[in-house]
């Protein structure tokens, strides 16, 4: 095992490297975001939107292996009409769907109590639902991101999926 320090909190071992690299994603984003909206030359804010898009990255790496679900990256693509830097998404927010997204996962794979896992995935579901709406899109007005987010189905299975959809969203949103 590496030197890494590793936590056990709530039955889930997440190594706290990942946490914290994952806040530190989401606040490099968070400013990025905002030197976007405050610069005005174009090769600037293309600066500001190259970072957004390498921290993107950088959270997809931490979040995979990512679920396939047949059809979402079409249906994403054609759903939301905003991009993330063209959008209002309070800080805290975006913060809390790169953070949660990692941990929820998590606690997925380790097979969390299904009560615990219904749970978190109506938190997600809910975040997703706004994120959606924040990029213009309207996630009733869909089928697969619909049964993603309100499809009956095990807690472990809709985690999954979320995982995929917001990976999606995010990637679709930044390129």
């Amino acid at each position: 095992m590496s030197d890494a320090r590793v936590s056990l909190k709530n039955n889930v071992l997440i190594e706290e490297d990942l946490i914290g690299t994952a806040y530190t994603i989401s606040d490099m984003m968070i400013i990025s975001l905002a030197y976007h909206d405050i610069v005005d030359k174009p090769e600037e804010k293309e600066h500001a939107k190259n970072i957004i898009r390498s921290l993107v990255t950088e959270w997809l790496e931490l979040v995979a292996p990512i679920k396939y679900v047949p059809g979402l990256v079409e249906e994403v693509a054609n759903t939301i009409k905003n991009k993330l830097w063209d959008s209002i998404i309070d800080e805290e927010f975006l913060e809390r769907i790169i953070v949660d997204t990692l941990i929820f996962k998590e606690k997925a794979l380790v097979g969390d109590e299904p009560e615990v896992l219904e749970a978190l995935a109506t938190v997600l579901a809910a975040r997703l639902e706004y994120l959606i709406e924040a990029l213009g899109g309207n996630p009733r007005n869909t089928v697969i991101i619909h049964d993603i987010l309100y499809g009956e189905k095990p807690g472990s299975v809709r985690i999954a999926e979320e995982v995929a959809l917001a990976a999606t969203l995010l990637t679709i949103a930044t390129n």
